[in-house]
């Protein structure tokens, strides 16, 4: 790229204002190199087990990676530059894997792996949240709200703004609860302190999932606009199945948690 005068990322071609301000383009094509080599350098001493690097040096790594990845990501999508999912399989999948592989390795996992899918469709819908919350509009046009709600919730004025902080909030919160089942805060806390929330939860999740999938193939079969199809071909695909995924994990999470009571007495 630096050859034919470019600035950027492949995929991702600096706009003309970020080009003009490099008379030779070299120079940011080096530093972006050198960042490619350092990341690299992360992923082969995740996996071979570098002796020389401390593990807190690499853990600190790979975690300010993962940042930077997802920042780069939200503030494309806030641009409007969508050539930011060029890099959103490196932080949905890759670098997340790669930060799991690493704890596993030295820290045995603690947590069940419903506990996980649970801790995963929570942190996603938080940092969804929080990207919307800084102006982005990821996923925000597959959102199934119309009218009045949509310009409410969506149209980013200071309600839209609270109702993405609020339920950014809740969903940490709930990433909370999850850990305090699935740990042994579980023998710490209160169990109307951990169960109460976890039940409420449970109620909404499934009951969002359910009446999601119900409404989304009422509006897909039945005589309904182009408009409610498109929403309710992604509910049906994408919402209301994180709703369901995420209940019925939280479900597992929670029984588990009376099984060891059980088994423990």
């Amino acid at each position: 790229m630096a050859a034919v005068g470019q600035v950027g990322l492949p995929g991702m071609v600096a706009v003309d204002s970020v080009q003009a301000q490099y008379s030779q383009t070299w120079l940011p094509q080096l530093g972006n190199a050198a960042l490619g080599i350092v990341a690299a350098g992360i992923v082969l001493a995740t996996l071979r087990r570098w002796g020389p690097v401390a593990r807190w040096v690499l853990l600190g790594a790979l975690v300010l990676t993962l940042g930077a990845m997802a920042a780069g990501v939200v503030l494309l999508s806030v641009r409007g530059v969508w050539t930011g999912w060029v890099q959103l399989p490196l932080v949905v999948l890759v670098w997340p894997w790669l930060v799991w592989r690493f704890v596993t390795r030295y820290w045995r996992p603690v947590l069940p792996g419903a506990a996980w899918v649970a801790l995963v469709c929570a942190i996603a819908y938080g940092g969804l949240k929080v990207a919307w919350a800084f102006g982005s509009e990821l996923l925000m046009a597959e959102t199934p709200l119309t009218g009045a709600e949509r310009e409410l919730l969506l149209g980013g004025g200071p309600v839209a703004f609270w109702v993405h902080v609020l339920t950014a909030m809740i969903a940490a919160a709930g990433a909370l609860v999850i850990l305090g089942l699935a740990t042994s805060w579980r023998d710490r806390l209160p169990r109307w302190l951990l169960l109460g929330p976890a039940w409420v939860g449970i109620a909404f999740l499934l009951v969002r999932g359910v009446s999601g999938v119900t409404n989304a193939l009422i509006t897909l079969f039945g005589a309904a606009s182009a408009e409610d199809r498109w929403y309710a071909g992604w509910d049906l695909g994408l919402w209301a199945p994180l709703w369901l995924v995420l209940g019925v994990a939280l479900v597992r999470v929670v029984l588990r948690r009376g099984v060891r009571r059980v088994v423990a007495a």
